[in-house]
């Protein structure tokens, strides 16, 4: 019979493993590992992503060519209309949206279902934060059940590319989050069923993951805070964070990390990954 723990009996037992672990790494460790203790565990996603225009000159109002894009978008984000929406974006930048993301209605449903864990879709707004000749940043805001307005994180860029007539749009919201429920869940559900050799295959992001025997610390980690961590649900938090939580009102947050086509797990309870 598993003899329960108190909460500060699993808190010391988690940090007991993390010296326990850093003791090994430090022993054994090759000269190559990746020492940080937020580790990030990555599934690669088609080399997605624009890199927003840089080094524009500055002025006080947008360019008119970016409002025209940008109001019909906002009007689509409040009706919630994903078919409108992937219309839209496949129409502004084709070999982006269409041929290289592939986006349809199903994509845009997600990307509208974990924004409204954030926001209320009716009430997004945005506001202009910088602008210049060719490109314009702007501060996405809106309101979750009438209360006070909540700001998002990531700013939306509406540009206009060198060669181009077209403005387009780039926002992280639309590259990444509707990818990052996926990821999150199969991240659980390999260390809920205690499969290191595949926890450590899915690690992997560029040349570096975590080993078979850090995976299995990690596992054993999640088994000690958690008292029932095979039922323990996920939840999306708003800003790529997700929480674990189990019947016991353990919990733990981990977030979704992204950049340059790439999306993969930052959880402070993995150790150190190692290059390949």
């Amino acid at each position: 019979m598993k003899r329960r723990l108190t909460k500060a009996n699993r808190l010391l037992a988690v940090l007991l493993l993390f010296v326990l672990a850093s003791c090994t790494d430090a022993q054994t460790a090759p000269a190559n590992q990746r020492t940080a203790a937020i580790s990030t565990t990555v599934s690669e996603t088609a080399g997605l992503g624009m890199a927003p225009a840089a080094d524009y000159e500055e002025s006080d109002t947008a360019n008119p060519a970016f409002d025209q894009l940008l109001q019909p978008f906002l009007q689509a984000v409040r009706a919630q209309d994903s078919q409108k929406l992937t219309d839209m974006l496949a129409d502004m930048n084709p070999d982006y949206y269409r041929d290289y993301l592939k986006i349809d209605e199903a994509f845009m449903n997600r990307f509208l279902k974990m924004l409204g864990a954030e926001i209320d879709p009716g009430t997004i707004q945005a506001e202009l934060h910088e602008t210049g000749e060719r490109q314009a940043t702007y501060k996405i805001t809106g309101t979750k059940n009438g209360g006070d307005p909540v700001a998002i994180a990531d700013m939306l860029y509406v540009s206009l590319p060198q060669g181009s007539e077209k403005p387009s749009l780039d926002w992280s919201y639309i590259r990444y989050l509707p990818y990052a429920e996926g990821l999150a869940t199969e991240y659980i559900r390999l260390i809920q069923a205690g499969n290191a050799e595949q926890l450590a295959r899915f690690s992997v992001v560029d040349d570096v993951a975590l080993t078979t025997a850090n995976a299995k610390k990690l596992i054993a980690i999640y088994a000690i805070y958690f008292d029932h961590l095979k039922q323990a649900e996920l939840i999306y938090a708003g800003g790529f964070q997700f929480e674990v939580r189990d019947g016991s009102d353990n919990r733990h947050t981990f977030r979704i990390g992204y950049g340059d086509g790439l999306m993969g797990i930052e959880d402070t309870f993995a150790p150190a990954m190692t290059s390949l």
